[in-house]
């Protein structure tokens, strides 16, 4: 069981741009996914919600087993993933709600 969690939720204006988003992911995680897994990642997961009504909204799940491990891929993602033109353009409109957990219990 991963320690800590953290859960993004990223609602776009419109479908164009939430699909536009999740191919962005597609093609730059064969960079940053591996990158993230050294410092300590242990689960990725992006979602599409679809229980919200008629809305464009992902679920982006990050995974750590330790406090540094977090840390760590936070500091990568604000310096490697986040400051991307492409994420830019794609992020400037979206409402992004993050929560950040402790595991107390797993099935």
């Amino acid at each position: 069981m991963s320690a800590l969690i953290n859960y993004t939720t990223i609602a776009f204006t419109n479908e164009f741009i939430m699909q536009e988003f999740i191919q962005h992911c597609e093609v730059t995680s064969k960079v940053w996914g591996p990158a993230m897994k050294e410092r300590g990642l242990t689960r990725w997961a992006l979602t599409r919600i679809w229980n919200k009504g008629d809305t464009f909204k992902l679920g982006v799940l990050f995974e750590y087993d330790t406090k540094e491990a977090f840390e760590a891929n936070v500091e990568y993602l604000n310096e490697n993933f986040s400051t991307l033109p492409k994420t830019k353009e794609l992020m400037a409109l979206a409402k992004i709600e993050g929560s950040r957990g402790i595991a107390v219990m797993s099935l």
